[in-house]
Parts: structure tokens; sequence; C-alpha cells
């Protein structure tokens, strides 16, 4: 529709400067150096990974290649708070992946099934059955891992409560991120690593998600850009053999 299209084009203008300004323009302190790359040419262009998120513009869930582009509308979700969180998990049996939705109810966390999932998500490290990962999936600061399961050369670690500092190591190499303004600090959010050297993850402002954006880190490069403006990146690898991940949105 008309409205769609200008949601995604007023998105996709503010992408490209958002991080950047406030790397560049802002007073800020980098723990060890990054470029801010807002090309996202450190991104392989055949790297047949998605991640999904939920969008800061109107709180429904967006999906976009890890270089910024083929950005689409997944699924409408219901008013949502802004601790509100997405996560992935397989079905029963693990043929098939979804998306769930985690978020703080007034008494215990409450889940539902959004919608089927075009393939495998990444999943919290060391969480092997269905169980640990709803259990585990709506924490922002446990690493994720695509593919699930296998060893990684970097090793990737977010400090949690108040100063949400990015850190990565590879043997005697070592990378720690912080970015902080005048009036913030910005916290890593969700790491996930992708294959041998890339990080996604969600860079937002104080203590709760909501404004915040998510962000692809070439760690062997040092280089970091803007994918979305958003919270709760879900990383997926679409299989071909998996027909028709049909919307079933929250109630």
């Amino acid at each position: 529709s008309t409205s769609l299209w200008a949601c995604l084009l007023a998105q996709a203008a503010s992408y490209t400067v958002l991080l950047p300004l406030y790397l560049i323009m802002a007073n800020y302190s980098v723990v060890t150096d990054v470029i801010p790359d807002r090309t996202l040419s450190f991104v392989p262009h055949d790297l047949n990974v998605r991640v999904y998120y939920v969008s800061a513009g109107d709180g429904d869930v967006y999906s976009a290649r890890l270089d910024g582009t083929d950005r689409r509308h997944e699924f409408h979700l219901p008013a949502l708070a802004p601790d509100k969180r997405i996560y992935g998990a397989p079905g029963e049996g693990g043929d098939c992946w979804y998306l769930c939705l985690a978020g703080r109810g007034s008494q215990a966390w409450e889940s539902g099934v959004i919608g089927k999932m075009p393939g495998p998500t990444a999943v919290p490290r060391d969480c092997s059955t269905p169980e640990e990962i709803h259990e585990h999936g709506g924490n922002w600061f446990i690493v994720r891992q695509l593919p699930a399961h296998e060893e990684q050369t970097w090793q990737v670690h977010v400090t949690p409560g108040a100063v949400g500092t990015l850190s990565a190591t590879y043997g005697s190499e070592r990378i720690s991120l912080r970015f902080e303004t005048t009036y913030d600090l910005w916290r890593f959010r969700y790491p996930t690593i992708v294959g041998d050297d890339l990080a996604v993850a969600e860079l937002s402002v104080g203590s709760a998600s909501g404004g915040g954006q998510i962000v692809v880190i070439s760690l062997g490069e040092r280089r970091i850009g803007v994918v979305a403006r958003g919270w709760s990146p879900v990383v997926v690898s679409p299989d071909p053999a998996l027909d028709d991940p049909t919307v079933a949105p929250v109630e």
C-alpha cells in the first residue's frame, strides 16, 4: 500500500544517517577503535541471512538483509510496551521455526507465537532444547549464534546491567565497544554471532528497549553500520525447503 511504502522510505532515509551522526558528531567515547560504515560494504553480498526486528517506527515486525537491503514488513503486532521482545524458537521435532513474542506481564512473562519463520533462527548459546530456548529467548544479554551449536571463531560477551559493553576475543585479539554521548550511554543488547566474523546487536539508549538501532559489526575489520531502527533483533537463515512462512498474528 501507499502508506506502507511511505513508512519504508521514511525509515530508509533515517537509517543511513542516524548511527554515523551519533558516532561522529556527538561527544562519545569508544573503548577501542571501530569505523562507522554507513554503506555496510563489509557484509558479504551473497550472505543468505536476514534479521527480524521490532520497528521503532510503528511497532510491527520487519526484516532486512544484513546489508540493509530488501526490507520487508513481516508481521503486525498489537500495541507493545517498550520492553517487549521477540525471539526465534524451533517447533516440535525441530522441522520448523517460529517467531515468538515475550513481554513482561503484570505477574509473569507471557509469550505467544507470532508466525512461522523461513528457516532456522539464531538461538541462545548453550541452549539445546525448545524449553531452554523459550526460557532464555527474551534475555537481552545472552549471546546467540547462527548456525547454532557450532564452534565460533570469536567469543562475544555483553556486560549485563547499566554498562552494556560488547566485548569480543579471538586468540590474543580483543575488541571492547561502548558508545557514550553527552546525554546517554548507548548499550548493546541481543548479541548474535553470525558465521566467523560478523555480529548483530541492538544498540539502544537507557535501560529499556524501544528507541534503538539494529547494527552489524565486522569483528575482523572493526567496522559497524546500521541495518535498521528498532529493537530485539532475531537473525535467521532462510531455507528454501521451508514453504510459505504464513502469518499468524498474535491476538
